[in-house]
């Protein structure tokens, strides 16, 4: 796991005694052979916490980015989204999973206190204020207790506190249960409808969150791209062996889009079907457990459907890499910017061709004195690595294919 916490914090955390109240466990991953009974169990640990004063002492900043933003909020486990059940707004209407709809059922406005507590509001039935809230059944400390929408009453069924782990996820601590328990996904299941209450915290993946900002930020994809060029994220296929190949490039580019706030729309989508593959090898497997709007060629997780897709949707430019290295400034002609995307693309007899690899940008740094874009990407896990080089890296190789630049 990569640090990405400064050492102050570290020391912080070393030095606290929370794990009086909060135990983190570290498992190892779960092979293929057994992770229908053991997909819960992961590498996820908690980085940081926004802690409730009256508990554990310190509102950690790093937290605060999160905070008075809308987002939709997706299980880390199933990747299906947090929904107000048939959309009503009333007293006491459940909470479930579904797949995304981009409603208001799905829209979640975090609200920090200052103090380490936050309440989260559905914009469902607001006539200029949040008029519902989330909110744990009855203010109940105990297992199972049922997640609803209420009333704003600023009562502790209506306070978390919020973990962020090592995937940049979220875990949501409820003021009701002393913050021992965590809004969870019960099963856990992969169906629509699937219940939402709250449970003692065990470090599972069921108990983590992503949060997809409703409005796009940048700042957001970016950090999560850095969190996780060597993570792989159960919400989605880890593809580094798919057709004995490394294949997860245009899968993580995908993720790193969505954090940003760039929603699922038509064929661009992925969510999971079961627990049986967490790591798919071959097509079959990856359709047995992954529902893609069809296996190998998705847009989600193939780079030349990626290319496809998203040149039809964004503004695009391309040059050869004879052409950048040559003029290396010329790439800043392109409008392209951090939470932008690059590929790589054949060069066909002086023709674009097929797309072959995707990378996210993440930034900008220098190679031999000449600034270029960063990029942070998968199959080969990279993070900030920059494009002149890569560009030299394929010349060494004799190629001089396209780079295809996307402002999405």
């Amino acid at each position: 796991m990569k640090g990405k916490i400064n050492k102050a914090l570290k020391v912080f955390i070393i030095l606290n005694t929370i794990c009086s109240l909060l135990t983190v466990t570290n498992f190892s991953k779960a092979s293929d052979s057994n992770f229908n009974n053991e997909i819960l169990s992961g590498d996820m640990t908690i980085q940081s916490m926004s802690n409730s004063p009256t508990t554990r002492g310190t509102v950690y900043p790093n937290i605060s980015v999160i905070s008075e933003r809308t987002y939709y909020i997706k299980n880390m486990l199933t990747g299906l989204y947090l929904d107000v059940q048939g959309g009503v707004a009333a007293n006491g209407t459940n909470v479930w999973q579904y797949k995304f709809n981009g409603t208001q059922s799905q829209q979640w406005y975090l609200h920090s206190f200052g103090d380490g507590t936050y309440s989260i509001y559905t914009p469902l039935g607001n006539d200029g204020t949040y008029r519902y809230a989330l909110d744990i059944s009855n203010g109940s400390g105990e297992n199972y207790a049922n997640v609803q929408i209420y009333t704003p009453n600023g009562s502790d069924a209506q306070r978390f506190s919020i973990a962020d782990t090592n995937f940049d996820t979220f875990v949501f601590f409820t003021k009701c249960s002393n913050f021992d328990k965590a809004i969870v996904l019960n099963g856990p299941t992969c169906a629509e409808g699937g219940n939402i209450d709250q449970y003692t915290y065990q470090g599972h993946y069921n108990e983590a969150w992503l949060l997809e900002p409703v409005n796009q930020d940048v700042e957001l994809g970016i950090r999560y791209a850095t969190f996780n060029d060597e993570n792989y994220n159960p919400a989605y296929p880890n593809l580094t062996t798919f057709n004995g190949r490394t294949a997860d490039c245009a899968n993580f580019t995908s993720q790193c889009l969505s954090a940003s706030g760039i929603h699922y729309d038509g064929d661009w989508k992925i969510y999971r079907k079961n627990f049986n593959t967490y790591q798919p090898t071959t097509v079959a497997e990856l359709d047995n457990t992954w529902e893609l709007c069809q296996p190998r060629t998705s847009p989600w997780i193939s780079a030349k459907e990626f290319g496809d897709y998203w040149r039809k949707k964004a503004t695009t430019k391309s040059y050869t890499i004879e052409q950048i290295l040559k003029n290396p400034d010329i790439v800043f002609q392109t409008g392209i910017a951090p939470g932008d995307v690059i590929q790589i693309a054949d060069n066909n007899l002086g023709f674009l061709g097929e797309s072959s690899h995707t990378m996210y940008v993440t930034g900008k740094n220098t190679y031999n004195g000449k600034s270029s874009f960063s990029l942070t990407y998968h199959s080969n896990s990279q993070e900030n690595k920059n494009l002149l080089l890569i560009c030299q890296e394929y010349k060494n190789a004799g190629r001089n294919d396209y780079i295809v630049f996307f402002r999405i």
